[in-house]
């Protein structure tokens, strides 16, 4: 049975790491007052036997870089992450390059401090793989939206906006046909040049007119003749 990982107190090595830091860039890895130089960073529990708080996990920080647990001072984020701040960003990035810190009592590790090191502490405090939030914009917008934009320029048969005279809808056909070389509708349709009532004749030849005439001179002038049965009386 492969055994299990040492526990804290014997995998600590704290001392060294402050040590190194000290030699390296000339600074402590936290300074007790803020400086201008400040940078932070994240870190991540896995899995824990104790109750997650900032002392505690500014006592877990003094164990594992070495300096004062005040000096770090620790935020809270979120369930299992938590902020702490350190003296430089070079030193930041050191830390960050330790990845991991594994012990009988808990499992955590540094990220830096930005979207992308939140969701990999997510993954570490969850242990599985966290997806972030992805903002879905619908393609097609709102009748808002397309009431505020630009008007747009209709084509084809939607070019005669609703509303406008027979003429102007003439003329924008005769514009678009001798734009296109093709006769317009308006130019293949034949009106008829005499109407109805120009084909109309109301006058009658003078023949006619005199033998209508001469019929009704001899129906007006013509006595009714006398029965012969009444001429003696």
């Amino acid at each position: 049975m492969a055994p299990g990982p040492p526990p804290l107190s014997s995998a600590t090595k704290g001392a060294a790491f402050s040590a190194f830091v000290l030699e390296r860039f000339g600074k402590p890895v936290a300074l007790d007052s803020p400086g201008p130089s400040d940078f932070s960073l994240l870190v991540a529990f896995g899995r824990c036997s104790s109750r997650l708080d900032e002392d505690f996990v500014a006592l877990t920080l003094n164990a594992i870089l070495g300096s004062p647990a005040s000096s770090f001072k620790v935020g809270f984020v979120e369930d299992k992450i938590f902020l702490f701040i350190v003296s430089d960003r070079s030193i930041g990035f050191e830390i960050v390059k330790l990845r991991k810190f594994i012990c009988a009592e808990f499992q955590l590790s540094f990220h830096l401090f930005n979207a992308k090191g939140l969701v990999a502490a997510r993954e570490a405090s969850l242990n599985q793989p966290v997806f972030p939030w992805v903002d879905v914009k619908n393609k097609k917008p709102s009748y808002a939206q397309a009431a505020r934009g630009p008007a747009k320029v209709l084509t084809g048969a939607n070019c005669i906006p609703i509303g406008d005279s027979f003429h102007s809808a003439k003329d924008s056909s005769l514009n678009n046909a001798c734009s296109s070389g093709r006769k317009s509708v308006f130019e293949r349709l034949i009106f008829p040049r005499v109407t109805v009532f120009d084909r109309l004749d109301f006058n009658l030849p003078h023949s006619n007119h005199r033998a209508q005439a001469a019929d009704l001179d001899l129906d007006l002038n013509s006595a009714p003749r006398e029965d012969s049965r009444f001429s003696s009386i």
